[in-house]
């Protein structure tokens, strides 16, 4: 079924759905690129993402994260442990540090890093609304989207922080349109 409606032959598209509102400064993810060439393009510089090489450089980092998890949980040896928040908590950092090299300490302090609440505060509304995308639209024209572009800064900021720790740019391929 899913090649039948997002294989490269479908006569399915991506026009005139949600993914027509996610764009920032003329930019957009893999996921909402609408032509079928430019995402084919950009999904090739995405495979190498997820190479045996890149995934295990990845699980290095997710057992520094599982570490400071058995760490926590020694720290708080008698005490209650909320698992529920610690079942958001991890994947977040998992996410940080393998996404970005950034740790965001919310392990460590036990609850909710405020990135957090900005990605509900972006994507809740999205995943509420399903493929009525045309009130985002609206609330943006309004001025309502200060949070989709706080979201932007910083992925942004975390996305230029990784590139000074790494050393070398986190998209091996140029942005450019053309």
């Amino acid at each position: 079924m899913i090649p039948t409606l997002l294989g490269f032959q479908s006569r399915c598209t991506k026009d005139q759905t949600l993914y027509e509102t996610f764009e920032v400064g003329g930019w957009r993810s893999v996921a909402t690129i609408l032509s079928r060439n430019d995402h084919r393009r950009r999904r090739k510089v995405w495979d190498q993402a997820f190479t045996s090489t890149a995934l295990e450089d990845y699980e290095a980092g997710a057992r520094d994260v599982m570490h400071r998890w058995l760490a926590k949980l020694e720290e708080m040896q008698g005490e209650p442990v909320n698992t529920t928040m610690y079942s958001f908590l991890i994947p977040f950092e998992n996410m940080g540090s393998m996404g970005f090299s950034h740790r965001f300490g919310c392990i460590e302090a036990g609850q909710k890093a405020s990135e957090m609440d900005l990605l509900k505060s972006v994507f809740g509304p999205t995943g509420r609304l399903g493929q009525l995308y045309w009130p985002i639209i609206l609330g943006d024209r309004l001025g309502l989207s200060k949070d989709f572009y706080k979201f932007f800064d910083m992925a942004s900021s975390l996305t230029d922080e990784r590139h000074e720790v790494r050393g070398q740019p986190c998209l091996p391929f140029s942005l450019d349109n053309s």
